[in-house]
């Protein structure tokens, strides 16, 4: 199952899937139910635009740990 980004209908990818017996199928064009990790991005650009960070290490902090404490 692939969403409809760009990459998913390069040229490579299709003749990739073929040479390994690989089925492509596409999720409808906007569908963020089918979708789970919409909802983890939600959380984590509410969460990483809303704070100013000291540096790097505090930004990816925020995003790989800090996240859950706003779940």
């Amino acid at each position: 199952m692939l969403d409809n980004a760009k990459i998913h209908h390069a040229e490579d990818m299709k003749i990739a899937s073929k040479i390994l017996n690989i089925e492509l199928m596409y999720l409808p064009e906007y569908s963020p139910d089918l979708q789970p990790i919409e909802d983890l991005w939600k959380i984590i650009k509410s969460v990483a635009y809303l704070n100013y960070y000291k540096n790097l290490d505090e930004l990816i902090w925020i995003v790989t740990e800090g996240v859950f404490f706003h779940i």
